[in-house]
């Protein structure tokens, strides 16, 4: 093979390998909720609380539930130090033992970093899920709160960012593996070929203030094997 010949063939797979490897831009900042002072309540009570949709304990896991988005879900509550809160407030309903379960989307790299209060009938905390307990799975965080018969006083859940977590970052790093063909025209006939090549993707997840999530409630009820 001659030297222009060698470099021709180079200079294809040079183009090749920087096509395969070239990517766009992402989100670089965490996105905060925007408040406005002068539509903050300063009690709950003021809150209009949604129902938490309902499925049956065999199809809870498969259901799908349209996501709320708390962007355009959130109130502003002012905290016991004067501070502006964006929170929703969701009322629980049905028998218990219940079990809850949440998903935070990933969408465009932004995730929403939620603490999930439990409160009962007076508004009064009985406890706090905090982001920390969500786990990561695929494109999504998934927490699942269970209320046994000694919480039949947990009326509501407020879903609020969590202080702890907003603003951080989560990475994920997958390998992603092309073959691209290639044919080069040459003195006398043509060269086929192909090249593989291994990418190896940073995916960086920003903990914010917004983002989507949905909820589902059903009645537990522990798995059993089938006896034969």
């Amino acid at each position: 093979m001659s030297v222009l010949l060698r470099a021709a063939l180079f200079a294809s797979i040079g183009t090749l390998l920087g096509a395969c490897a070239s990517g766009g831009a992402g989100i670089t900042e965490a996105r905060r909720m925007q408040i406005d002072p002068a539509s903050c309540v300063s009690d709950i009570a003021q809150v209009k609380a949604v129902p938490i949709p309902r499925a049956a304990p065999a199809k809870a896991k498969k259901v799908e539930i349209a996501p709320f988005e708390f962007e355009d879900l959130a109130r502003c509550l002012l905290a016991a130090d004067g501070k502006p809160v964006p929170m929703a407030l969701f009322e629980t309903h049905g028998p218990v033992p219940a079990e809850i379960r949440i998903v935070l989307m990933v969408n465009s790299s932004i995730a929403f970093a939620a603490a999930v209060d439990l409160l009962d009938s007076q508004y009064q905390q009985v406890r706090t899920m905090p982001f920390a307990d969500f786990v990561r799975r695929g494109s999504s965080y998934t927490g699942t709160l269970f209320l046994n018969e000694r919480e039949q006083d947990v009326r509501y859940l407020v879903f609020r960012p969590d202080a702890d977590s907003v603003g951080s970052t989560h990475t994920t790093t997958s390998g992603i593996g092309n073959r691209t063909p290639y044919v080069i025209p040459i003195p006398g006939g043509i060269m086929y070929g192909s090249i593989s090549t291994g990418v190896e993707q940073v995916l960086k997840t920003w903990l914010s203030e917004v983002g989507s999530f949905s909820i589902v409630a059903s009645e537990y009820r522990p798995e059993q094997l089938d006896e034969e």
